[in-house]
């Protein structure tokens, strides 16, 4: 199911993402058919305005899709290819781009 608020986070109103959490916060943890929270959605369609409201709801950032990403990995690739001259596709030594690293940080285990 999507819900009013995914879709004003994947369009980028952020004046009607903080009307409709106003009242209601809680929708904000609601997931949709595909299981992404609305944070997600803002983050991978690079909706930096709405990304930054939601900030204030932190457990939002741990929601994982059905691939079991989360939004934190999505706003760092969404990041690192529209608000930076990082090549994500340039490599080490080892043959290993930069997202490559980044999955196999310590943090990951």
């Amino acid at each position: 199911m999507e819900t009013p608020l995914h879709e004003a986070c994947r369009e980028g109103h952020a004046d009607v993402v903080k009307l409709l959490m106003e009242d209601e916060p809680w929708v904000a943890y609601k997931v949709n058919l595909h299981n992404e929270s609305v944070f997600f959605v803002a983050c991978e369609r690079g909706q930096f305005d709405v990304v930054k409201h939601l900030l204030n709801y932190p457990r939002l950032f741990m929601l994982e899709d059905h691939r079991l990403t989360t939004s934190l990995h999505v706003a760092m690739v969404t990041y690192l290819i529209h608000e930076t001259c990082i090549d994500v596709n340039a490599v080490n030594r080892k043959v290993f781009t930069v997202l490559d690293v980044c999955n196999s940080s310590a943090l990951h285990y």
